[in-house]
């Protein structure tokens, strides 16, 4: 049997010794700690059982770094609502002395918004019985003194998801003692889109007011002879947030999947009201222009009213549903260029 007092055991037994080289033997078990390294010496003492002398024995012990693991979780840009295949890069590493050895495992537990796309990369196999903690496990060693090991982590984001969400993830095993966390901080943007269509009153519709009715059909931009044109969203300050392409990018192009001719959208961040014009010279995004309703209309539009039939100066009709009304000289064509200025809620709480 051992007692310990402090850094001191003691064993102790009354079972004989036999004479001439008789043995017994003591095992002692001991825990490393954490931050132990180098070379470790322990002494010990016997004596009694009728013996006059005291002999001491040394075992001097080299004592290897364990692994030691970190975490970091990052992902590209920002997300957007409704996005599918969001992912994050989740990499494990070992800044210990030695290899790790045995299972790794990483946590996740995703905010209410993200939902986990089952599966996994490399060495890593993630799943989620759990609902919303996805588990990643590898059973590969990371090497010592800076090793990584990299997982990619599938969301895909829900429509009506909040701004920002965070998650945090936590890594352990493999022979480490400290069980590191990351979070990951993330933008979601709302999906903006629209139709550029002609607003004509073919089929019972009315002529310029704004609403795609009757038999009043999708503008195709390519095919009215004109170069490619975009969607620029500002926000009140006349930054710009974003520049869609319309559906089609070029007279050739075929329509991304989903979408018609005269169809855009594109992602912006959250806000509380945006301002949108078609140009077929479009700025940088992050500049800072005069918006349209105050400033001169892009080449090749001229802009009007509601109610007219010409003008140059472009007009916001409405304060929710705003209509930027245009007429290109080269063709005559009334268009309507969908919603120009929206009242977006507040961000929901995540």
């Amino acid at each position: 049997m051992f007692r310990r007092q402090s850094a001191t055991v003691t064993c102790t037994s009354s079972t004989a010794i036999a004479a001439n080289g008789g043995t017994s033997a003591i095992s002692l078990t001991v825990d490393v700690a954490a931050n132990a390294a180098g070379l470790l010496t322990n002494s010990a003492t016997a004596s009694g059982g009728g013996a006059t002398n005291t002999p001491t024995a040394s075992d001097p012990t080299t004592i290897l770094p364990a692994p030691v693991l970190g975490l970091a979780k990052t992902h590209v840009g920002h997300f957007f609502q409704g996005q599918i295949g969001a992912t994050y890069t989740l990499t494990v590493s070992n800044l210990g002395g030695l290899p790790t050895s045995g299972m790794l495992t990483v946590t996740d537990t995703l905010p209410t918004g993200l939902n986990f796309v089952p599966g996994g990369s490399g060495d890593w196999s993630c799943s989620s019985a759990t609902p919303p903690t996805v588990t990643c496990t590898s059973s590969t060693a990371i090497a010592a003194n800076g090793g990584t090991s990299a997982i990619t982590l599938t969301v895909n984001v829900a429509s009506n998801a909040g701004t920002p969400l965070t998650n945090t993830a936590t890594a352990s095993g493999g022979g480490a003692a400290n069980t590191p966390t990351a979070s990951d901080p993330t933008d979601i943007w709302i999906a903006l889109s629209g139709t550029l269509f002609k607003d004509n009153g073919k089929g019972a519709g009315t002529p310029r007011d704004g609403i795609q009715e009757g038999a009043e059909p999708n503008f195709a931009v390519a095919s009215s002879g004109l170069t490619q044109s975009y969607v620029v969203i500002l926000d009140a300050t006349g930054k710009v947030l974003a520049v869609a392409d319309i559906c089609p990018l070029a007279a050739i192009v075929t329509c991304p999947s989903g979408q018609l001719p005269g169809d855009w959208s594109t992602p912006v961040p959250y806000g509380t009201g945006y301002i949108a014009y078609v140009t077929r010279t479009p700025p940088s995004v992050g500049q800072t222009i005069a918006p349209p309703s105050t400033g001169t209309a892009p080449t090749g539009w001229m802009f009007t009213g509601q109610n007219s039939t010409v003008g140059g100066t472009p007009s916001v009709q409405g304060s929710q549903t705003g209509k930027l009304i245009g007429i290109n000289p080269s063709t005559g064509m009334t268009l309507n260029f969908g919603v120009l200025s929206s009242s977006c809620p507040a961000p929901p709480t995540p």
